[in-house]
């Protein structure tokens, strides 16, 4: 049974840890930068963190903004000892049913270039590629992301309940 946790200050080490373990797949060196987009979401109050959980074990972290009618998820995090196993595509369907109660219309999300699993994973769960990018900032503009892949996807009740039993 999947569980969405609050985040609160007693989960850092396991975000920081999960984050890093992410990153780090797909650089030898982290960069300073990508370092900086997590710890952004760790302290901006408007960064809503959620902590997945199976049966009471954490599993996983989401972080995401919601400014009506969008979200923009900016982290999405499951355990390598649940990747292909569908818990991601649960998670990310319990997210979906979540954003439509609270009237969320779109979602936007990106992932590295190099992030293929990731790439095919949110193509897989009816997300469209929007822009590729070489150079972008932050919503804040405070940081650079190199080698982008940004993706969309529309939802409502009438397409989650004919997808995922939505009801």
């Amino acid at each position: 049974m999947i569980e969405f946790d609050e985040y609160n200050v007693e989960d850092e080490n396991f975000y920081r840890a999960l984050y890093l373990s992410a990153l780090s797949k797909y650089d030898k060196i982290v960069s300073k930068s990508a370092i900086a987009a997590g710890e952004k979401n760790l302290i901006d109050p408007n960064c809503i963190k959620i902590i997945v959980k199976k049966t009471g074990e954490k599993i996983g972290i989401i972080s995401f903004f919601i400014e009506k009618p969008y979200c923009h998820i900016s982290g999405f995090i499951i355990s390598d000892l649940y990747k292909g196993s569908g818990i991601g595509s649960i998670v990310l369907n319990e997210l979906e049913k979540y954003l439509v109660d609270i009237e969320i219309e779109k979602i936007i999300l990106s992932t590295m270039r190099k992030n293929i699993l990731g790439i095919k994973f949110y193509l897989k769960n009816g997300y469209e590629i929007i822009e590729k990018s070489d150079f972008c900032l932050d919503m804040n503009n405070s940081f650079e992301r190199k080698n982008i892949i940004f993706f969309e996807k529309s939802i409502d009740k009438n397409i989650l309940a004919k997808y995922n039993g939505y009801k």
